[in-house]
Protein backbone atom coordinates (compact mmCIF):
# COMPACT_ATOMS: atom_id res chain seq x y z
CA UNK A 1 0.00 0.00 0.00
CA UNK A 2 2.86 2.40 0.68
CA UNK A 3 4.48 1.59 -2.70
CA UNK A 4 1.65 1.25 -5.22
CA UNK A 5 2.29 -0.15 -8.68
CA UNK A 6 2.91 2.71 -11.09
CA UNK A 7 4.36 5.16 -8.55
CA UNK A 8 7.48 6.86 -9.94
CA UNK A 9 9.49 9.71 -8.38
CA UNK A 10 11.37 12.24 -10.51
CA UNK A 11 14.05 14.71 -9.53
CA UNK A 12 15.86 17.45 -11.43
CA UNK A 13 18.57 19.86 -10.35
CA UNK A 14 20.11 22.58 -12.52
CA UNK A 15 22.64 25.19 -11.45
CA UNK A 16 20.96 28.45 -10.49
CA UNK A 17 17.46 26.95 -10.40
CA UNK A 18 15.45 25.42 -7.57
CA UNK A 19 15.50 21.64 -7.33
CA UNK A 20 12.37 19.88 -8.55
CA UNK A 21 11.04 16.66 -7.02
CA UNK A 22 7.71 15.20 -7.97
CA UNK A 23 5.91 11.93 -8.25
CA UNK A 24 3.45 10.48 -10.70
CA UNK A 25 1.12 7.55 -10.25
CA UNK A 26 0.72 5.98 -13.67
CA UNK A 27 -2.18 3.68 -14.51
CA UNK A 28 -1.49 0.01 -13.88
CA UNK A 29 -1.60 -1.05 -17.53
CA UNK A 30 1.50 -3.21 -17.45
CA UNK A 31 5.21 -2.72 -16.99
CA UNK A 32 5.86 -1.58 -20.56
CA UNK A 33 3.19 1.15 -20.31
CA UNK A 34 4.65 2.44 -17.04
CA UNK A 35 8.17 2.46 -18.52
CA UNK A 36 6.98 4.36 -21.59
CA UNK A 37 5.10 6.95 -19.54
CA UNK A 38 8.07 7.32 -17.17
CA UNK A 39 10.41 8.18 -20.04
CA UNK A 40 7.86 10.54 -21.60
CA UNK A 41 7.35 12.39 -18.32
CA UNK A 42 11.09 12.61 -17.60
CA UNK A 43 11.71 14.12 -21.04
CA UNK A 44 8.89 16.64 -20.56
CA UNK A 45 10.29 17.59 -17.17
CA UNK A 46 13.73 18.17 -18.69
CA UNK A 47 12.38 20.19 -21.60
CA UNK A 48 10.34 22.42 -19.28
CA UNK A 49 13.42 23.05 -17.14
CA UNK A 50 15.45 24.07 -20.18
CA UNK A 51 12.74 26.48 -21.30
Amino acid sequence: ADKPVGLVWFGLALAGQPMVAEHQLFAHKGREFIRHETVRHALELGLRALG
